[in-house]
């Protein structure tokens, strides 16, 4: 209900939809006098909890990404400009979508058999090195980050399908889609789209 005051959604004729993303996401579709709410279990994998080097958007968090797609050199950004401790949601959302972009994920979210010391095979699960800090360790997404972070965008990517689907809207009917949390404010949107977290739609109809 905040959300939908603070964006004033419910006074705009446009039909819009408003996607909360946290451990629990929240979707609201606006369409004519309709709203359409739901919440979706989306876990603690896009705050960075439960990743193997994951951590809260705080100092020394890799908090945005990008990797070159030809030597696989990778460029991050820490919050508050230190050396990396780990990575917050919008960092891993950023590293996902990279990887795709330069073939060290394949379209399943299997990270890919490469020639490039960046992929590491450690106990039969296999790691992307994203950093490696003063202390000598290493900041890395692994396979199983990677399905963990899958099951939580799927989760938001699909509550967004199912009230457009229950209103019989269609995408290309949105006029805008407001991004809210405190993680939501953080991410690429362009990111969040090749990740299938939320819908493909223009940037300029993206509102944060």
């Amino acid at each position: 209900v905040a959300n939908i005051l603070v964006s004033g959604m419910h006074k705009q004729d446009e039909k819009s939809l408003l996607i909360d993303l946290g451990t629990n996401g929240e979707v609201v579709l606006k369409a004519g006098d309709m709203m359409l709410a739901c919440s979706t279990a989306a876990g603690p994998a896009i705050e960075g909890a439960g990743l193997s080097n994951g951590m809260r958007g705080m100092t020394g968090a890799i908090e945005s990404v990008s990797i070159n797609v030809e030597a696989f050199d990778v460029y991050y950004k820490t919050i508050g400009d230190t050396d990396p401790r780990g990575i917050c949601g919008s960092g891993v959302v950023d590293a996902v979508a990279w990887m795709l972009i330069a073939g060290a994920l394949d379209q399943n979210g299997r990270i890919a058999d490469l020639n490039t010391p960046r992929i590491r095979n450690a106990n039969g699960n296999k790691a992307f090195i994203l950093a490696v800090n003063s202390e000598g360790r290493r900041i890395c997404i692994t396979q199983s980050d990677i399905r963990s972070f899958q099951l939580a965008k799927a989760a938001i990517f699909t509550a967004c399908l199912l009230l457009l689907r229950i209103a019989r809207v269609s995408l290309s009917e949105i006029s805008k889609v407001y991004v809210a949390g405190a993680f939501g404010n953080y991410i690429d949107p362009r990111s969040a789209m090749i990740v299938g977290m939320i819908p493909e739609l223009p940037l300029s109809k993206i509102v944060q």
